[in-house]
């Protein structure tokens, strides 16, 4: 009869050593995944933000020119940025920063006189998550003396908090329109 030998079976498992190597191979696999992942979200983070505000100077500027393009008449107010314009013969509106929103105010003549702008039905021109922190109206005369020939417009759109580097956003522009 044969005899069977018998193995010898290490059931010891993994060494102190290895274990150590396979933790330290490890976390140097998740940290850089996780950085990885980080600056993923950082860059949507800026992404988005440009996206907002861009979005928000293209939209004000396009809705702009569209309504003062056509201006027959500007009249300017007490305060240096505040302008009315007419579209004659019977629409008036005014553009005014009120709590970092930037409002459209529009009236029309009802054969009886403006009503006072307050009135107005308004329009917001800045999403809510875009705060417009400055506006100025200046009214450009032509080379010739001629007044109100256009309006330079200067904005400054800023989005997210100043204390998130990645959601925040600040920029100003500065556009002008001409009259026909």
């Amino acid at each position: 009869m044969k005899r069977l030998k018998k193995q010898k079976i290490n059931s010891a498992g993994f060494t102190f050593v290895e274990t150590i190597v396979y933790i330290f191979v490890m976390t140097i696999i998740l940290m850089t995944i996780s950085s990885l992942l980080l600056s993923a979200f950082n860059a949507r983070k800026q992404s988005v933000a440009s996206y907002l505000i861009y979005n928000d100077a293209r939209f004000m500027a396009n809705f702009l020119n569209n309504r003062i393009h056509n201006v027959g008449l500007i009249e300017d107010e007490a305060l240096p940025s505040e302008y009315l314009f007419y579209n004659l013969p019977d629409t008036r509106f005014d553009l005014i920063l009120d709590n970092n929103n930037l409002l459209y105010r529009e009236t029309i003549d009802t054969g009886s006189g403006f009503p006072d702008q307050s009135s107005a039905v308004v329009t917001t021109l800045n999403n809510q998550s875009v705060r417009v922190e400055s506006f100025a109206l200046t009214a450009v005369a032509d080379g010739e003396g001629n007044a109100n020939q256009g309006i330079k417009i200067d904005l400054l759109l800023a989005t997210g908090q100043p204390s998130d580097t990645f959601a925040y956003k600040e920029r100003a522009f500065s556009f002008y329109i001409s009259l026909r």
